[in-house]
């Protein structure tokens, strides 16, 4: 039986990752990012000393592939070089539309409150619209994530959308407002935890307060908010598709992916680039 291992050498950084394709008399390689595939025949006496010879003395490490080749999660990249299906493909033109939009509202909004820090705190009923419209954008692709990923249908909540915290690598993803270096740079996904979902994403919090009761959290409806709503609806779109994919919508909020992914967890192609089996995410629940 066939088993997969991802090979990370430190401290040469993750642009080194390999994939190793485990089997009694032959073993393929899959180099991060590439749409191929070299095979070697080796045994598994000599698998060892090749390993060793790729890490060129280094410290390296082998772990369990996740899912072995030409296998993929749908709607969550941890690779450019991945077709999508007809799907995905919908779905990332209707996201580029909406979170395009949200883009241009942004930029509205700072014609009249310039993006500085000491401005955060600015409140209003334009900038609400705008914290709502992204917070909603958010919910609809969060959502859309988890039933492509197996999970039931139902009234998602934050503490469905929690669940994608780890396999999208939220936490660490952050962006820039290229136009507004000073303001800083934005991670919308830090400090969100299972334990408290809602609160500990305070935009989502402020969203949640300020749509259901705005005469008393009108004050929650600030710049800040916004921005992070709107960075994590861009960001969420990359997460799903790829940075490539989405370049036209980029120009004025540039991502940045803090927790890279690592070599047991990247998509790596076996035989056709453009043929993927899709694997959901999450298991099937109980009942």
């Amino acid at each position: 039986m066939t088993s997969y291992f991802g090979l990370y050498c430190a401290p040469r950084g993750w642009k080194h990752q390999l994939v190793w394709q485990v089997s009694e008399t032959r073993y393929a390689r899959s180099k991060l990012g590439a749409c191929g595939v070299t095979e070697y025949p080796m045994t598994e006496a000599t698998l060892e000393a090749q390993i060793a010879v790729e890490a060129r003395g280094e410290e390296y490490s082998l772990v369990p592939h996740q899912l072995g080749p030409a296998r993929r999660h749908p709607r969550i990249n941890r690779g450019e070089c991945v077709l999508l299906d007809d799907r995905e493909a919908v779905a990332l033109q209707h996201g580029t539309v909406a979170t395009s939009i949200l883009i241009d509202r942004l930029r509205r909004v700072f014609d009249h409150v310039e993006p500085d820090p000491k401005n955060g705190r600015v409140w209003g009923h334009v900038i609400r619209e705008l914290l709502i419209l992204a917070a909603t954008e958010f919910e609809t692709a969060a959502a859309s994530v988890l039933r492509a990923n197996g999970v039931p249908e139902r009234r998602f909540s934050t503490i469905d959308y929690v669940r994608l915290l780890d396999p999208m690598h939220l936490d660490g993803r952050g962006a820039r407002l290229a136009l507004y270096p000073a303001w800083p740079l934005v991670r919308p996904f830090e400090g969100w935890s299972a334990e408290n979902p809602t609160a500990s994403l305070r935009w989502y919090d402020a969203y949640n307060r300020v749509k259901h009761d705005r005469e008393r959290n009108f004050h929650l409806a600030t710049l800040e908010a916004a921005i992070h709503a709107t960075v994590a609806a861009v960001l969420m779109l990359v997460a799903q598709f790829g940075r490539g994919k989405c370049e036209p919508i980029l120009n004025e909020i540039e991502p940045e992916l803090g927790r890279p992914f690592a070599a047991h967890e990247h998509y790596y192609p076996h035989g056709d680039p453009n043929v993927w089996e899709l694997v959901p995410a999450f298991a099937p629940e109980a009942g």
